[in-house]
């Protein structure tokens, strides 16, 4: 019986499925390491065998082609579409959102989440500067600080 591969995460690039009946099966995965490999379009592939996790990266090749051809090797069947693939950063997304407006609600609007985070960022990168981590650290922080601040300033040439 041909085992079923889980999409279990999809990005631009990038391909991470699940085959759960071969866990474990060191011949089988160097076996999909090997064939995946020869695949046009795909750039490498990693898997692990105690997870059962196959990672396929393919930067200049479309997502739908890549899985037409993972599909073809006969290796697994597919399960979970572009659609049902999991996209991780929408719940964490979503979350950010409700605590930026808890906040915002808590300050009438005087801070959000990116104030406070600019805040940090500006503290941290004065304790790095004063423990006397210049360099790396505290330039560091200082940096995303401005970029956050870029950021968090409107752009008056947009308004009306």
């Amino acid at each position: 019986m041909t085992p079923r591969a889980q999409i279990v995460h999809q990005v631009t690039g990038r391909v991470r499925m699940v085959v759960k009946s071969r866990r474990r099966n060191e011949e089988y995965f160097e076996s999909v390491r090997e064939q995946l490999s020869a695949l046009e379009g795909v750039e490498g592939v990693k898997v692990n065998q105690v997870t059962g996790s196959v990672t396929v990266s393919h930067p200049d090749t479309p997502y739908s082609e890549i899985v037409t051809g993972l599909g073809s090797t006969g290796l697994f069947e597919i399960g979970g579409t572009e659609e049902e693939a999991v996209n991780l950063l929408t719940p964490f997304r979503a979350k950010v959102g409700r605590i930026d407006h808890a906040i915002a609600r808590g300050t009438w609007g005087v801070l959000n989440l990116r104030t406070l985070t600019l805040a940090g960022a500006v503290g941290f990168s004065i304790r790095q500067y004063k423990r006397g981590k210049i360099l790396g650290p505290a330039v560091m922080m200082v940096w995303t600080a401005a970029d956050m601040l870029v950021h968090l300033v409107p752009d008056k040439t947009t308004e009306d």
